[in-house]
C-alpha cells in the first residue's frame, strides 16, 4: 500500500486512525509487507503483499478468492479485448468520466474488472474485498496511484464515517 493511503484506513473496532506499527519490507513510498496498530484499542492488522488485511486469514469467502486467482483476468476488457465490462460500468453508474477530487468506495472488488475502469476516473479509488481476490485485484490495479485495495468486512469497514463521495458495488454476493 501506498503510505499515503493510511489517512483512509480507521480501526474497524475503535473507527481510529492507524498507525503504521511495523514495516518489514517498504521504501518511502509503499509498504510491502508490515503491520498497522489502533493506538486505542492496540488491535494490529496485516499488511502482506501490499494489501492491509482486516479479516482473518482463513475465512469462508477464500473459495471465492482461488476461483477469481484461477480466472483473474476472465472479466478484464484489457485481457479480452471487449468493452463490456467498461460500458457496464458506466451504464450502471451513470457516473461522469472525470471525477477527480473525489473519493470512490468499491465494496466487493472481486479480481478487480471494476477497480479497472474506476481508476480511470481519477477519483482515489478504495477497492474492498473480503476474499483473497484481493491478490488479482492488486496484481492488475495494485500500481496506480489512485488506487488503495484493502482486505476487509463489509460489515466492519475500516474506513472513517462519511469519507467517500461515492459507493461503487456491482454483483456482489450478500
Amino acid at each position: 500500500m501506498l503510505k499515503k493511503h493510511l489517512e483512509y484506513l480507521v480501526c474497524p473496532k475503535c473507527e481510529v486512525g492507524l498507525t503504521i506499527l511495523e514495516e518489514t519490507a517498504s521504501d518511502n513510498i509503499r509498504i510491502k509487507s508490515g503491520k498497522l496498530q489502533c493506538p486505542k484499542c492496540k488491535t494490529s492488522y496485516e499488511i502482506t503483499n501490499n494489501i492491509p488485511r482486516f479479516v482473518p486469514a482463513n475465512n469462508y469467502a477464500n473459495n471465492f478468492g482461488l476461483e477469481w486467482g484461477i480466472h483473474s483476468k476472465t472479466q478484464y476488457d484489457s485481457y479480452s479485448g471487449t468493452n463490456l465490462s467498461e460500458k457496464r460500468f458506466f451504464e450502471e453508474t451513470k457516473w461522469n468520466r472525470n471525477l477527480r477530487g473525489q473519493i470512490i468506495l468499491e465494496a466487493g472488488s472481486g479480481s478487480g474488472r471494476f477497480t479497472e475502469h474506476a481508476a480511470t476516473t481519477e477519483a482515489m479509488i478504495v477497492s474492498m474485498d473480503y476474499s483473497d481476490a484481493v491478490e488479482a485485484n492488486y496484481a492488475s490495479n495494485g500500481n496506480k496511484e489512485n488506487v488503495l485495495i484493502v482486505q476487509g468486512d463489509i460489515y466492519a469497514m475500516p474506513f472513517k464515517k462519511s469519507s467517500f463521495d461515492k459507493l461503487l458495488c456491482i454483483g456482489v454476493l450478500q
